[in-house]
């Protein structure tokens, strides 16, 4: 039963990186990639699709750790989890641009310029809704719709 309830997990969480992926407007992409050193192709985009547990911490993070896609599990969340005592961390990340290599290819100074940009901040904020939107109703809470709350895609 725990090996099944683990699969149908790793599947959800599959089916909503893949859907949010997908959903990225290409103008939000365009602009977050400005932020990259060098090769674009050195960086992609990475969202971390939110957990199932009761015992989650949520932190809304700057950007995910490099290789975030094969490095599910950062030393900064192994911290948090030894030291706050949750099952996992939930992010939502202000850039979700992670690097093929180190995050150093990411240019802070870009990134501090991002937080004056509506469109991005907008969709900082529809991300944060939705991800506690899709926790509420994984624990069976009534929540508000992100959309309903004034945040849509850039592309709405």
């Amino acid at each position: 039963e725990r090996q099944a309830a683990a699969a149908r997990e790793a599947e959800l969480e599959a089916a909503l990186t893949a859907e949010r992926q997908a959903a990225a407007a290409p103008a939000l992409v365009t602009k977050w990639m400005t932020c990259i050193i060098g090769d674009p192709d050195g960086a992609f985009v990475h969202f971390a699709p939110p957990t199932t547990s009761d015992n989650s911490l949520l932190v809304l993070g700057l950007y995910p750790n490099a290789k975030a896609d094969i490095k599910r599990v950062c030393a900064t969340e192994h911290e948090m989890l030894d030291l706050l005592k949750f099952d996992n961390v939930d992010w939502v990340d202000f850039v979700p641009l992670s690097s093929r290599s180190t995050n150093a290819v990411i240019d802070q100074r870009i990134v501090e310029s991002f937080a004056d940009d509506e469109e991005l901040v907008r969709d900082y904020c529809r991300r944060f809704a939705e991800h506690l939107s899709a926790d509420a109703n994984a624990k069976g809470y009534q929540s508000a719709d992100a959309n309903a709350m004034g945040y849509q895609s850039a592309d709405a």
